[in-house]
């Protein structure tokens, strides 16, 4: 090996390079097996085209960052300058132009000439050269690390401000569209910054490298190489930093519009008067400010230029800063405040000093150093950056004057108005709930069975309870949430608790049961919400088993496939499936094969090599290991699919992780699949005048993602197309999305109006439901949500009443419909004891996400009970409240539900008894009242009711049974004897032939029938 070749192989050559090889290897293994799973993540599920998309514009981006972080370093490369060897000419006289460095290179170098071709071949040089090599290096690799993640992970921003959509809507200080501050507004800042970023490490690296050099260059060529060092450094220094103003200068006008948002509470969701009158002008001026002295700085870099002005005497420079400063303060006072005059205190005190210095013949005759200027751009840019903020907030404490209503009335008004279209209350319908006391008859509710069948004798703990203790079968089974959904049963609309059967994670710590044996849940618990067993306090399971059982025919077509491979529980772990290794199934004990199409192919080569490395990491390394170890020969199959991104929210997340997701997703049946429904919204923070609620101050439910739970098919429907966030993004990656149109019906009657919406909306109308700026100023009419007692213990916790999904008839209208509903009342203490309104969504497909928005009159002592007020009663009835206290610790109050039945309202809460030991909670009383102050309790609802009606109420109909039973109040004696015998024969057939619920329901009856006989026969009973 020559010497050559030795030199290269040395270990200080090698090492580092085998090093940067490995690590451009692991870099090069991550992102491929990434680009390789994901896109095939994508294409199973037919959305390869957006993933496509992201990865084209992340290299794209990455690109960018490259080449800018490339160009940004490149100056430290000509910091040196070309070396080339200096002939002197010694016969030529002191200063004659042949010399080109005059006499004192002459007196201070006599042998210059001499050395200059020794210099050309200094060793020493050499090494200065490699020096700056590695120091461009260590620049480029700095700025690229701090600019290129960040410029790849604003992809979507700067997508989305690519194909921006306008709102249509303008703000009432710039005039500019709501879509200029949700698209362009964040892409612009980002953008900005990152050149800010760049742009002060390259000046950094400049300055700490040029020193250096120059510090090198004087130690070996003299004072002459190292001025030479100095004036490149200077130049290039200038140019850097004022791109570096000019930045910051951007940076300042675009804060402006920040200010639009954010206020002071629900008064103000944007800018004040003193930030419109102060800050914002301030604001304007201070940039053009800086990016004045920013292109003076670049002006300064010419070598020329900066000679003439590094002539300028001191008292010169500091008089004509002070004249500059002059102009700035009066553009303040003229654009922004008066006040600003007095920036021309230091000014004039600059140029008085400038004057005495003048007299000073130490000082008044040396020059101002070249550094003062870019140091006095740099302080002057720091200081007008932090006028606007102190002087809005001096002009808002001293200068302004008048209650806050006549300074902001403007302002307040805007507040008022965004808030309003943001959240979507403005499209609400309002109207006059003129619910009355008394408005509740037998008549109205036979006319309102869906209503009725709403009110839930269950309630979500017990429910869940239960369901884990009967429906999970296998200690791995789990009921993970409790959802509230329709079906028609028996051709009447019922609502219904809906459990997905899912399969508990937490208790599968080991590799192989998590990802391996259990791969999959077990179809769908449900159970009527106003249905109990009497004898157990057990819900009546309508749905459930395994082998999936359904009780009737209410969900048509039959489940063809129950499993749940997919699902709503948090943090689903990947699996594989179709391997020869068992998977646990209680339907089957032969081998199970998976029949969908989404999954990931195991494959070999290539393809197992980049599933491990995405899974777990590197082959035979922890968790790489156990992967590459699972997928090898017999287990991995040529069938054999990992299933990714298995709970909806996660794959929300992957897919579309500008959406917000519902914290709730939801099971439902249809078209013969299980499918996971999970809402997904278009939202931000940035709309102008909008007062935030939960950190969001726009928010509009736009997408309903649903997910087959089997086979993990995967579409995302757009409720509303002309949403300008989900066009934009429609627009951008359009494989993601599916029309509404092509919704299944089946699947279009689950739809749910999302409950995290519903939520932001309901805490936007306690304030903002008035429309008058003095009304809502005042708080006159401002609501508060309701509470009521729930929970374990003799007076419960007092909670905020949570939103109910239930049929109700809504004033004006004729049928029953399937709502979202949440109850107000007065803000104010002591304003009342009713309501004073309800927001109600509808969830039907005809008119879905309709607000109405019920206003209660003030009626005095004849306004219905709010719901703090029913609690009120509950505690104040002797007979009710003694029984409670006789049962503390073991009484468990349900939420309280209230539903419109004829002109009144009808209030249901159960009452629960939850024994120590392993035994369910049973349902004990079932209160209910008429909102007219008193509460009446029974061990079921039928009699409760009969109670509250005066002992005239039958038991609705059952669902189907096609018929009304006459009033007990027209009913003989006889009558009565011979309905009682009837309901006991019917309940002796129910329960013979298994069918529980129409045994339960037969049996209340005949216990109705039987106590109102025992009334009427009782002695001094009046007959009927």
């Amino acid at each position: 090996m020559n010497r050559g070749l030795r030199r290269i192989f040395r270990p200080l050559y090698v090492i580092p390079a085998l090093v940067a090889l490995l690590l451009l290897a692991r870099l090069a293994l991550h992102y491929g097996a990434e680009l390789t799973i994901k896109g095939a993540f994508y294409d199973a599920l037919g959305m390869g085209g957006a993933y496509a998309t992201r990865w084209h514009t992340t290299l794209l981006l990455v690109a960018i960052g490259v080449v800018v972080a490339l160009l940004l370093s490149l100056p430290l490369l000509f910091l040196r300058g070309r070396p080339r060897p200096i002939v002197i000419d010694r016969d030529a006289p002191l200063g004659d132009p042949r010399d080109p460095r005059g006499d004192t290179l002459m007196r201070r170098f006599p042998s210059l000439g001499r050395r200059a071709d020794a210099l050309a071949r200094d060793p020493a040089g050499r090494m200065v050269r490699l020096a700056i090599l590695v120091a461009w290096l260590a620049a480029f690799v700095i700025i690229t690390a701090a600019i290129t993640p960040a410029l790849a992970s604003s992809r979507d921003q700067l997508l989305a401000w690519r194909h921006r959509s306008s709102f249509g809507v303008t703000d009432p200080i710039f005039g500019k569209d709501v879509g200029f501050y949700v698209f362009s507004e964040p892409a612009l800042v980002s953008l900005v910054r990152l050149a800010a970023i760049g742009l002060t490490l390259a000046t950094i690296a400049v300055v700490v490298v040029g020193l250096g050099l120059a510090l090198v260059e004087r130690q070996r060529l003299g004072r002459a190489a190292a001025a030479g060092v100095s004036s490149r450094t200077l130049t290039i220094g200038f140019v850097l930093g004022g791109l570096l103003l000019l930045t910051l200068g951007s940076q300042i006008w675009l804060s402006r519009y920040a200010l639009t948002r954010g206020g002071s509470g629900v008064i103000l969701g944007g800018a004040g008067a003193a930030v419109r009158g102060v800050d914002i002008p301030t604001r304007t001026v201070a940039a053009g400010f800086v990016a004045a002295m920013a292109i003076a700085l670049i002006v300064l870099a010419a070598p020329p230029l900066r000679a003439r002005v590094a002539r300028i005497r001191l008292p010169r420079a500091i008089f004509a800063v002070a004249l500059v400063w002059v102009a700035v303060a009066l553009a303040f006072a003229i654009i922004a405040t008066p006040w600003w005059l007095i920036l021309l205190v230091p000014a004039v005190a600059a140029a008085v000093w400038a004057r005495g210095l003048e007299g000073n013949d130490l000082v008044g005759n040396r020059p101002a150093p070249v550094l003062l200027w870019p140091a006095v751009a740099v302080v002057s840019t720091m200081f007008v950056a932090l006028l606007g903020p102190v002087g809005a907030a001096l002009n808002d404490a001293i200068v302004l004057r008048g209650s806050q209503l006549q300074v902001e009335h403007d302002n307040i008004a805007a507040t008022l108005a965004a808030t309003r279209r943001a959240t979507g209350i403005d499209q609400a319908s309002t109207v006059q709930a003129d619910y009355r006391q008394g408005g509740v008859t037998q008549a109205a509710i036979d006319r309102a069975p869906a209503s009725v069948g709403s009110l839930r004798f269950l309630d979500i703990p017990p429910t869940q309870e239960a369901c884990a203790r009967l429906q999970t079968i296998n200690q791995f089974y789990t009921c993970q949430d409790v959802d509230v959904d329709r079906y028609p049963i028996g051709g009447q609309r019922r609502t219904l608790f809906v459990i997905g059967r899912e399969i508990d994670y937490s208790k599968l710590p080991d590799f192989q049961r998590r990802h391996f044996t259990y791969t999959h849940g077990y179809g769908l618990i449900m159970a009527p919400v106003n249905e109990i067993e009497p004898s157990s306090g057990r819900p009546v399971f309508v749905a459930g088993g395994i082998p999936q059982t359904v009780r009737g025919d209410f969900i048509q077509p039959p489940i063809a496939q129950p499993s749940i491979y997919f699902g709503a529980e948090p943090g689903m772990p990947w699996s594989i499936v179709n391997t020869t290794q068992p998977e646990f199934d209680r339907t089957t004990n032969q081998k199970i094969d998976w029949t969908g199409s989404t999954g990931v192919k195991v494959g070999s080569g290539w393809r197992r090599l980049a599933l491990t490395e995405f899974l777990g990491g590197l082959p035979y390394v922890g968790g790489g290991r156990r992967v590459w170890n699972a997928t090898s020969g017999r287990p991995a199959g040529a069938k054999s699919q990992t299933l990714l991104y298995r709970d909806i929210a996660s794959r929300l997340r992957e897919l579309a992780p500008f959406l917000s997701i519902d914290r709730d997703p939801y099971f439902a049946a249809a078209g013969g699949h299980v499918w996971v429904v999970a809402n997904a919204y278009a939202s931000t923070s940035r709309y102008p005048y909008a007062v935030p609620f939960g950190g969001r101050n726009y928010l509009r439910q736009t997408v309903t993602a649903v997910m087959d739970a089997y086979t993990g098919e995967t579409h995302l429907y757009v409720l509303d197309e002309h949403e300008p966030i989900t066009k934009t993004w429609r627009s951008v990656y359009p494989e993601l999305f599916t029309p509404a149109s092509e919704m299944p019906a089946g699947l279009r009657a689950h739809l749910r109006y999302g409950e995290d919406l519903f939520d932001y909306q309901s805490a936007a109308l306690g304030r903002f439901h008035v429309t008058d700026q003095d009304v809502f100023y005042n708080g006159d009419d401002a609501w508060a949500i309701t509470e009521e007692a729930y929970g374990p213990g003799v007076d419960g916790q007092r909670i905020l009443s949570p939103a109910r999904y239930t049929y109700a008839v809504l004033p004006g209208e004729r049928e029953e419909k399937f709502v979202a509903v949440r109850a107000y009342k007065p803000l104010a203490r002591g304003r009342g004891i009713g309501f004073s309104g309800w927001l109600a969504a509808s969830n039907e497909p005809a008119d879905f996400g309709k607000l109405t928005i019920l206003r209660f009159p003030s009626n005095g002592d004849k306004a219905l009970d709010s719901l703090d007020t029913f609690t009120s009663n509950v505690a104040r009835d002797p007979d009710l409240s003694q029984a409670i206290t006789t049962r503390r610790d073991a009484v468990l109050r349900g939420n309280t539900i209230v539903v419109p039945i004829g002109e009144g309202l009808l209030y249901v809460q159960p009452l629960y008894l939850d024994s120590p030991g392993d035994s369910l909670p049973t349902l004990w009383q079932v209160i209910v009242s008429f909102g007219n102050g008193r509460v009446f309790a029974a061990p079921t609802f039928e009699q409760a009711l009969g109670e509250a009606l005066g002992g005239a109420a039958e038991p609705p109909p059952a669902p189907g049974s096609g018929g009304t039973t006459p009033p007990a109040s027209t009913a003989t004696l006889p009558q009565l004897v011979r309905r009682a015998a009837q309901q006991y024969e019917a309940y002796r057939k129910a329960f013979g032939a298994g069918d529980d619920a129409e045994a339960a329901r037969r049996l209340r009856a005949f216990q109705q029938a039987l106590a109102q006989a025992q009334r009427l026969a009782a002695p001094g009973a009046a007959a009927p």
